[in-house]
């Protein structure tokens, strides 16, 4: 037997914008990640008997290699086994250890907050995986040396109040010597809109000035040292990549800036982190061109449970979004973040059918 999940029922799932219909195996569908949401693909598995040990293989297993070359990617760390598992049929609660592999931590993640993330996102691939299995209503997921932890996918909704907003403290550290000066000079080449010009170090400035180093390839720290001064005084307006007088927006991974050009020339520069994996699908967020086809003001991430304000995607399950955190570096799971401050002006800019360029 098969279902169908019409669109309506996906957009309940943070789902929607992969396909129009999502074909649903009775016996069990796979959740891999696309960008910062799932996305189901189909295995054969038994129709009766154990089942949860196949499904859980697959999952493990990772995607095929051309659902890898289709952007599918796992926040499950490779060499992470399955010690035991077992099935309550009186509860409906399937219970699975780990080895220690499960909670390991990238080295290329920088914060608690991000690591907490991403491991959030790897039990929700386990909970979606073995709850596509009619009998399975709750997982218990455990490693060697952690408390037993039961989650289900209701754990995993959207909140019914989208969370508050809070917008990140003002810089600690060193400050710019001539603040004003700085803003003004940032202004001119694009990094600020001119009503920012406050003469005060705020994250906003701050991040104007990552985007403006990155982009002129200056150590990134945020402060407008004599460096930055005097680089300040010579550079240029950021040079589009494409040669187009098209409306559109170029994402530089690796610079960590972003680009907003219409008519030729470009409006603003502002600072981005994108997927930490790279080229790779694994948290990754692959280049190419794409086209703004879903905008929403509050989007939520199911795997990742996180609010992803003012998200505009471009591809299934990548976005540019406002971010309280967005550091010097690639930190996200495969989305384009973009300071709180910058994001509303980014998403009127990011209008349906926008052009995005990501190199």
């Amino acid at each position: 037997m098969r279902l169908v999940l019409m669109p309506t029922v996906l957009a309940c799932l943070g789902l929607a914008g992969f396909s129009a219909q999502v074909t649903w195996a009775a016996t069990g569908n796979i959740y891999f990640t696309a960008g910062e949401q799932f996305k189901p693909v189909e295995r054969t598995v038994p129709d009766s008997g154990r089942r949860l040990p196949t499904v859980l293989g697959f999952l493990l297993a990772g995607p095929t290699k051309a659902e890898r070359a289709l952007g599918l990617g796992t926040a499950i760390p490779s060499g992470t086994k399955v010690l035991s598992e077992s099935f309550d049929a009186s509860t409906g609660t399937a219970s699975i250890r780990f080895n220690s592999r499960f909670i390991y931590t990238r080295k290329i993640v920088q914060t608690r907050a991000d690591a907490i993330k991403e491991y959030r996102g790897r039990a929700g691939e386990v909970v979606f995986t073995a709850t596509s299995l009619p009998e399975v209503k709750a997982v218990r997921l455990s490693v060697p040396g952690k408390e037993p932890v039961t989650l289900r996918r209701s754990g995993f909704a959207e909140p019914a109040k989208p969370p508050k907003i809070t917008k990140p403290a003002p810089p600690r550290g060193p400050k710019p010597t001539d603040i004003r000066g700085i803003q003004r000079a940032l202004a001119n080449l694009r990094y600020l809109p001119t009503s920012a010009v406050n003469g005060r170090y705020d994250d906003r400035t701050k991040q104007a000035i990552l985007a403006f180093q990155s982009w002129n390839g200056l150590d990134r720290d945020g402060v407008g040292g004599p460096k930055t001064t005097a680089s300040l005084r010579t550079a240029g307006i950021p040079k589009p990549g494409l040669k187009t007088a098209a409306r559109r927006i170029e994402i530089y991974r690796r610079k960590g800036v972003m680009l907003l050009i219409s008519g030729g020339r470009v409006q603003r520069a502002i600072h981005t982190s994108t997927g930490r994996g790279g080229d790779s699908p694994d948290l990754g967020t692959p280049p190419g061109s794409f086209k703004i086809y879903r905008r929403e003001s509050n989007s939520w991430s199911v795997p990742y449970s996180v609010n992803l304000p003012y998200a505009a995607y471009w591809d299934r399950g990548w976005a540019i979004h406002g971010f309280k955190d967005v550091p010097a570096y690639a930190a996200s799971a495969g989305c384009a973040r973009v300071p709180l401050s910058e994001a509303p002006g980014v998403y009127e800019f990011a209008r349906i059918g926008t052009l995005v360029r990501v190199y």
